[in-house]
């Protein structure tokens, strides 16, 4: 009997224990946890699960802005200050990311970056949506080559114009190829040159209407290789240059006296330069 009504001593005193230390603890955690769903909208089970207070799942694809990449495993806190999850936020990404580029290169970032990481991605394919599109050896270029203030990321706007990066070669050409400054070639670079190959140079419009070097049997021919100088192409456009020496190249079939049988009943031939080019402006027959 002693024993059994220690027992009961005991029992009560436990129950008496229990109920004045956990009942008001939960209490508060419950009249906490309530305030906050009242604040917030929310439910408690809609980010908690009776196995575990924590930790806390929410399916946030159902706001309209879906958690990837990184964001998947920043704190809550760090976009909600103070669970305020009621609270409008900014959605885009200016809200949480300082812009090193100071809006020189707009509000989109997600045109250049990821949520999984940081690092630039702007693509070639993208690229080609500007008003540059890099074709040829363009594309093998860093960007720095032509942006050169990447160091502080602000990607300031290249200009489009090939002698904006090219004028070192062009001027160059005075002692590696024909003098472009002394002939007076044009600074647009792609009138003779393509993006893929700075030589060898597909000629030049100008040319094609004096005599065409852009197709045919002459397409590619070198400039020295018909003349015997480089004028000035004020004197290429008048087409009668003086230079050109049509037999550099056609010898053997085109001797003189050959010439002179095939066109002995041609009217005004001369075994000349100038009167080949007269009836053969086209480099043809």
């Amino acid at each position: 009997m002693k024993i059994q009504k220690r027992d009961k001593v005991i029992f009560i005193i436990f129950v008496f224990l229990s109920v004045s230390t956990f009942g008001p603890t939960h209490l508060y955690a419950k009249k906490k946890q309530n305030v906050s769903s009242k604040s917030t909208q929310l439910k408690c089970e809609s980010c908690h699960k009776v196995s575990g207070w924590s930790p806390a799942s929410f399916d946030h694809d159902k706001t309209g802005f879906p958690l990837k990449g990184r964001h998947q495993y920043i704190r809550c806190s760090e976009c909600h200050p103070e669970s305020q999850f009621s609270k409008p936020i900014p959605r885009d990404c200016q809200g949480c990311h300082n812009d090193v580029h100071t809006g020189k290169l707009g509000k989109f970032c997600e045109k250049c970056h990821n949520p999984s990481d940081w690092k630039g991605s702007f693509t070639i394919e993208q690229h080609r949506r500007t008003n540059f599109p890099l074709t040829g050896a363009h594309a093998l270029l860093p960007c720095q080559e032509c942006h050169q203030d990447i160091k502080n990321k602000s990607f300031s706007r290249a200009s489009v114009k090939c002698f904006s990066c090219h004028e070192a070669d062009y001027v160059s050409t005075a002692s590696s190829s024909i003098n472009h400054v002394t002939a007076g070639f044009s600074q647009r670079c792609q009138d003779c040159h393509r993006s893929n190959r700075w030589t060898p140079s597909i000629g030049f419009r100008q040319h094609d209407a004096c005599f065409p070097i852009s197709g045919g049997a002459h397409r590619n021919i070198l400039c020295l290789e018909c003349h015997n100088s480089i004028p000035n192409i004020s004197s290429l456009g008048a087409c009668n240059s003086g230079t050109f020496f049509c037999g550099n190249c056609h010898q053997g079939s085109h001797s003189q006296s050959k010439m002179d049988a095939k066109h002995n009943e041609v009217v005004g031939y001369q075994f000349v330069d100038q009167k080949c080019y007269e009836c053969h402006r086209d480099g043809q027959e």
